[in-house]
């Protein structure tokens, strides 16, 4: 009886002791990818207006500037097209869909976590830009670049931007973290489309 009792018990320890077949099969299912060619639906190619058809409802057209506004001819990347409230981790933020200048060519998608304003709790932007940081690295991979700078503006007051990168043969992912003055700032991740053309001249 005795030798019964241990048979079963050595069993019983051994079996608990193997790991869940469906854990390890899950885990070992999990593949990073080998390039990014877009952000969700929206890929690199499509015009502004395949991407509004595509968006559907859900996108607002962003308003042309007057033509009074320099500042707007100085971005590389204008945003033809917005969506709000949408939820990027575990935050709510907008997304803009930008062109090169003189371009109907989508080229660069941003999502905007945590948009350019006071803190609402000191800490609160850590947190958003550890969340990411932590969901990107899962979804794809260990990042190429981490760099972090500080640097004074006007008024000497001191601004820490880190940057983290991602690099695909499709795609630049950015993922910012921006503190400046009066602890206002914000945390963005900027999917970016690789100019091939410009790389082949070099």
């Amino acid at each position: 009886m005795r030798r019964i009792i241990s048979a079963v018990l050595l069993f019983t320890l051994t079996a608990s002791a193997q790991p869940p077949k469906a854990s390890a099969q899950a885990a070992t299912s999990v593949q990073l990818p080998k390039d990014v060619t877009g952000w969700g639906k929206i890929k690199w190619g499509m015009t502004v207006a395949q991407a509004t058809a595509l968006l559907g409802d859900t996108v607002i057209p962003e308003n042309a500037p007057a033509p009074n506004i320099t500042m707007a001819a100085l971005d590389p990347y204008p945003a033809k097209l917005r969506l709000q409230d949408v939820q990027i981790g575990l935050e709510h933020g907008t997304v803009a869909i930008q062109t090169k200048q003189n371009s109907d060519v989508v080229w660069v998608v941003t999502l905007l976590a945590s948009p350019p304003a006071e803190e609402t709790y000191p800490g609160r932007r850590a947190d958003v830009f550890d969340s990411l940081h932590e969901m990107l690295i899962e979804k794809y991979g260990s990042p190429t670049i981490f760099d972090r700078k500080s640097f004074a503006s006007s008024g000497s007051s001191e601004n820490i931007v880190t940057t983290v990168v991602w690099t695909f043969p499709s795609t630049y992912i950015t993922l910012k973290w921006r503190d400046g003055a009066y602890h206002v700032g914000y945390v963005s991740i900027e999917y970016r489309a690789v100019d091939k053309k410009a790389l082949d001249t070099l």
